[in-house]
């Protein structure tokens, strides 16, 4: 009797009361109430105004105006070329409302010192882009914000479309003596200018990279020299004659220095030396000469009182040909200058002659001469 009455009632009221009271109510009416209200007013009210309004108006209008102009629009970078007969620096539009933080020119950094920008202005330094080979270069542009800008930048010995072709030409004989040697000397030409020599007949007479004319065997050839510089051709021809050696005429002489006077335009000169008989004419021919060609021959103020030596004659126009003729009167050296401008350059040629009278002392000579 004690025993059954107590385990029946403790066992049975304790656990079903206990555990299913307990655990429905406070499960159910908890979760239910709590996370629905939870889940629908406030994370159905955040997601929409909030992220979708702000991923809207952020997006569109911030990235996108920011990014087309600093590839397409507002910046719309050209391709470039570059003369290096003509160098001029390399002028590019950037974005001027970023920071540029690094350049490349195919693999290579560009160090800070050879370009600059300002007022929305990249510029490439003509010194660096000239010291690369002919050929086709990507530029990248780097911002401060990681985005890039490119293009692509042609280097050309020298722009066959731009350059100025219709140039005076100086046309001049030269006797070369067989195995001796003569020069062409074209100076003031710079470090990026182009310029080749050649000979018409190679087994009559040689011309080297210094402009350096052998004379090989009896007979005649042309020698031609050009330059490409500062946008323009310079172009010499020497009708050359070479000779054999006898009792009068033993070797030829040639400059002592190669500049009879200080180049200071763009262009190179042609200086040479010619030996005028005192007494005799000799003459002076261009071709190619415009026909509204400024032309000058003259004796520079510096070496004025030469002019006694040497008499200039009127020279003459025949359609694109210029001819002037010249008189040894004297004995002495003289320094002549011919003077051409067309196409907005100024073509010189210097000519170093020799006013011969037989009473040129030996050492005079030497001074010159060599």
């Amino acid at each position: 009797p004690t025993e059954a009455p107590t385990e029946a009632p403790t066992e049975a009221p304790t656990e079903a009361p206990t555990v299913a009271p307990t655990e429905a109510p406070t499960e159910a009416p908890t979760e239910a109430p709590t996370e629905a209200p939870t889940e629908e007013p406030t994370e159905a009210p955040t997601e929409e105004p909030t992220v979708a309004p702000t991923n809207a108006t952020t997006t569109a209008p911030t990235v996108a105006p920011t990014k087309a102009p600093a590839t397409a629009s507002v910046i719309n970078p050209q391709d470039k070329v570059h003369d290096k007969s003509n160098p001029t620096d390399v002028v590019e539009d950037v974005d001027p409302t970023k920071d540029v933080t690094s350049l490349k020119i195919g693999d290579s950094e560009i160090p800070t010192t050879s370009y600059s920008v300002s007022n929305g202005k990249l510029t490439i330094s003509k010194d660096y882009v000239s010291q690369l080979e002919p050929g086709d270069y990507p530029v990248t542009v780097t911002y401060s914000d990681g985005t890039t800008m490119k293009f692509t930048l042609t280097v050309k010995a020298y722009d066959e479309n731009s350059v100025v072709k219709f140039v005076p030409i100086f046309k001049m004989k030269k006797n070369v003596v067989l195995g001796s040697k003569f020069r062409i000397n074209l100076v003031g030409i710079s470090k990026t200018a182009v310029y080749k020599y050649r000979s018409t007949n190679k087994k009559v007479a040689s011309i080297n990279k210094k402009g350096v004319i052998k004379g090989k065997k009896i007979g005649r050839t042309k020698i031609k020299a050009f330059v490409i510089q500062n946008g323009s051709y310079y172009k010499v021809v020497v009708n050359v004659k070479v000779i054999p050696k006898d009792a009068r005429i033993q070797r030829n002489f040639n400059l002592k220095k190669p500049a009879i006077v200080k180049v200071k335009g763009q262009l190179p000169e042609f200086n040479v030396y010619r030996r005028i008989p005192s007494g005799n004419k000799t003459k002076l021919v261009f071709t190619n000469v415009a026909t509204d060609a400024s032309v000058k021959f003259f004796i520079p103020k510096k070496y004025k009182k030469e002019g006694k030596n040497l008499k200039i004659m009127k020279w003459s126009q025949q359609g694109k040909r210029v001819t002037c003729w010249v008189k040894g009167v004297g004995g002495g050296f003289v320094h002549l200058s011919a003077q051409i401008t067309q196409n907005g350059h100024t073509y010189m040629t210097r000519i170093f002659c020799r006013v011969d009278n037989g009473k040129i002392p030996r050492n005079v000579k030497k001074k010159y001469l060599k």
